[in-house]
């Protein structure tokens, strides 16, 4: 499974807004992925969200048994897929075009993403 940026961001600094069934599958399965692009996005936002990111970001969450998923050409390719979302973040659509091409499940609480109506985009927050 791969997290959202905002889902990352609850893993570092607001782990109660992580709904508990995220909770159960990530004990459950014991690892879950990252994307370089929600660190790229969280150090845009840190001020603007209130954030302090430690200097050693990416070990602090590989700490909590995360694991880095690259971003590869063949992701950004898999982006044409999500025509619906063209004038929208290009993050988001690399996120999920990361996801889809990895067939992973993707977990959100951006109701944008989650009304595209694919099952293997999870809302994180139940």
């Amino acid at each position: 499974m791969l997290l959202d940026t905002h889902v990352l961001a609850w893993f570092l600094f607001q782990p109660n807004n992580i709904g508990k069934a995220l909770v159960r599958k990530f004990d459950r399965i014991g690892q879950a992925f990252f994307s370089p692009l929600s660190i790229f996005e969280l150090a845009q936002v840190e001020k603007k969200l209130g954030y302090k990111l430690p200097d050693d970001l990416v070990e602090v969450i590989k700490s909590f048994g995360l694991q880095e998923l690259p971003l590869y050409a063949s992701h950004s390719l898999q982006a044409k897929r999500f025509g619906t979302l063209i004038n929208t973040d290009p993050i988001d659509r690399l996120l999920i075009s990361q996801a889809s091409s990895e067939e992973m499940a993707f977990y959100t609480a951006d109701r944008r993403l989650l009304s595209l109506d694919f099952a293997w985009i999870k809302d994180a927050t139940i």
